[in-house]
């Protein structure tokens, strides 16, 4: 789930370039696994959030105004910038009224 104004940069943008040796330091294209973002399922950005190359975990949330690039786990709370994972074991409902865990989804039955 996206809140509003999230941008999203799977690049450089640029080319960069080292002047001794006159060669390029970065790589867009071809496809470079680097630049990659992938955002497990059921993931919560915030507001005004930047998604630079990164992976997220399941059932995890995203802060507002963070600065997001690296390797996130599942079920945690990622804030600042640079992000930085403030709490881990947690998970989130869609719903504003959610009273009970089970309302953030099957796997959660259990709990």
């Amino acid at each position: 789930m996206f809140s509003d104004v999230i941008e999203v940069y799977a690049g450089d943008g640029h080319s960069i370039f080292d002047m001794k040796s006159h060669t390029r330091l970065n790589e867009c294209y071809p496809h470079n696994k680097k630049n990659e973002i992938i955002l497990a399922e059921h993931v919560w950005v915030g507001l005004r959030s930047i998604i630079l190359a990164c992976t997220i975990g399941k059932h995890s949330i995203i802060g507002a105004g963070a600065v997001v690039k690296g390797n996130f786990p599942k079920h945690c709370v990622a804030v600042g910038n640079p992000a930085v994972v403030k709490k881990i074991g947690i998970t989130w409902s869609r719903s504003n009224y959610a009273q009970n865990i089970i309302e953030c989804g099957d796997e959660f039955k259990n709990y």
